[in-house]
């Protein structure tokens, strides 16, 4: 486990940080290091010659392409060097590194012990709710959810769970709300066609979607829910 993580699970433990705050904590480590990735490939680039990564290069084309920058590569390169405000609108966002759904997982199964196993994101194994169907495999038709994060299998029934984390709210952010609710709709409509022994969770953290607690109640069943990390249990 990473170094950081595991200190941030041990804090958790003794109190001393909630999942929240250790993935606002996180988050601002991986910015960093993230920064200081660009400002090293531009260096490497420039004293040895060292071919950028694809993500930085695409940028830095389309941000040329976007603002008719008249600056070659190497100006260009230069500044996000020496100025890191400059390297930022370079670098990778961390929202996008799943660190909040990396955190949750590992407190849910290595701090409060619940057999929760991720789900692969795309392939022939991952899996989406279609139509009031669990469907499996890279294809992504119309109207089914996004990859179920994960899955805990328990003696009594099995439980597909859905990670979110949201801290503020806004255009994207909102995006991960309606993510949620279409979620918990289709599980619903699985709930319908299926009286089997299958659970459907949403665990969601952040202050932002934690206040919208009471409008995902509504699509809420007994085998459909959401709670939060620290409140996630078995039925």
């Amino acid at each position: 486990m990473h170094l950081f993580l595991q200190n941030c699970l041990e804090n958790c433990k003794d109190n001393k940080l909630t999942v929240k705050s250790m993935i606002e904590a996180e988050t601002v480590k991986q910015n960093k290091l993230n920064l200081e990735e660009v400002q090293f490939a531009a260096l490497c680039n420039l004293e040895e010659g060292t071919p950028l990564p694809s993500y930085f290069s695409y940028k830095l084309m389309k941000r040329r392409k976007d603002f008719e920058f008249n600056f070659s590569d190497k100006q260009m390169l230069a500044f996000i060097i020496s100025n890191p405000l400059a390297a930022m609108s370079f670098a990778k966002n961390p929202s996008r590194q799943s660190i909040a759904e990396n955190i949750q997982i590992n407190y849910l199964t290595c701090d409060r012990g619940f057999p929760i196993k991720r789900l692969p994101g795309n392939g022939s194994k991952s899996i989406r709710i279609y139509n009031g169907n669990l469907i499996t495999g890279s294809h992504n038709p119309v109207g089914s959810t996004k990859t179920i994060d994960a899955v805990a299998k328990y003696d009594d029934y099995t439980d597909f769970i859905c990670f979110k984390y949201v801290k503020d709210n806004g255009g994207a952010q909102d995006n991960q709300i309606s993510d949620v609710i279409n979620f918990l709709k289709a599980a619903i409509e699985y709930t319908i066609n299926y009286h089997d022994n299958t659970l459907f969770t949403a665990v969601v953290d952040g202050d932002y979607i934690e206040s919208c607690m009471e409008d995902f109640d509504i699509f809420c069943n007994d085998r459909v829910r959401v709670c939060t990390s620290e409140t996630y249990c078995v039925v």
